[in-house]
């Protein structure tokens, strides 16, 4: 059979009864899948990576013994995700601290959040996933924590070097109106999280305030000039996403600006010219 193939390491046809095993795995019934899947997992780090893909769905809890091992063993990320996803509460709840990835936490959290007591470490997440784990779990969050949340994620995109990287992944390319805060992907992702929270007028509030600096930008110099150019859609997203960045800024709540407007606008060139990425000073 090809798998003890694959299994004799000197049998000189390894590589050849791998490539045939993927072939004609999930065809195969689910005890030669189990076999296949366990001879992986004993195998070399190219070939546990592709185990530890299936085991995502195709899990089965007689695998926890030597998945526990080996991600005690190679705290490799693959093995980590089939561990957050299919381990006992109980052992998620034990060694949490030791997934140090922010994603792997926050993906702990949608699982451990649904138990009233478990404490949600904001510090361990960015915003948008601190959000995803209250919405996912149905959380109570304050219009206060909401509110900063939101104009706290806006200050955070207004401090990133190239913004059009952080526009949401459909392609922004309508050119009669000019972009809004929304078409970051960490803004839109917050605002259905907080839709999801039932914080329906925080949202309204936000994107009252969202149309005011869409209009601004559709007013400014700089967009006037850029409508003039002739610039591909990549190159006009780009330097259109910089525009409204800056605006984004000015128009802030005072409480999360650490730069004047004038200091801002000095930087954000600066760092336009540089390449380089922007910090608050």
């Amino acid at each position: 059979m090809v798998i003890e193939n694959y299994v004799n390491k000197k049998s000189g046809n390894v590589t050849i009864a791998r490539d045939e095993i993927k072939r004609r795995f999930f065809g195969l019934d689910w005890t030669d899948q189990q076999r296949i899947l366990s001879a992986f997992l004993q195998s070399g780090k190219t070939d546990r990576q592709w185990a530890y893909s299936q085991l995502l769905e195709l899990w089965d809890d007689t695998f926890q013994p030597m998945i526990q091992e080996l991600w005690e063993t190679h705290r490799e990320q693959r093995c980590a995700w089939v561990v957050i996803r299919h381990f006992p509460l109980e052992y998620l709840e034990q060694h949490i601290q030791e997934f140090d990835d922010e994603g792997d936490y926050s993906f702990i959290c949608r699982r451990l959040a649904a138990k009233p007591d478990f404490y949600v470490d904001k510090q361990r997440l960015s915003k948008t996933h601190y959000l995803m784990v209250l919405a996912h779990n149905e959380r109570h969050i304050t219009d206060a924590e909401a509110t900063d949340l939101l104009y706290a994620i806006v200050q955070d995109l207004c401090f990133h070097w190239h913004p059009s990287l952080e526009l949401s992944s459909r392609s922004f390319l309508s050119r009669d109106v000019a972009m809004g805060a929304r078409d970051f992907r960490s803004v839109s992702l917050a605002l259905y999280y907080l839709d999801k929270l039932g914080k329906y007028r925080i949202v309204e509030d936000f994107l009252e305030w969202e149309q005011v600096v869409r209009a601004d930008v559709q007013r400014s110099p700089e967009y006037r000039a850029l409508s003039q150019k002739s610039l591909s859609d990549h190159d006009y997203n780009d330097e259109l996403a910089v525009i409204l960045q800056r605006y984004l800024y000015y128009a802030l709540p005072q409480q999360y600006k650490t730069l004047t407007d004038e200091e801002f606008r000095s930087k954000s060139e600066q760092a336009a010219g540089e390449q380089q990425t922007l910090f608050p000073f």
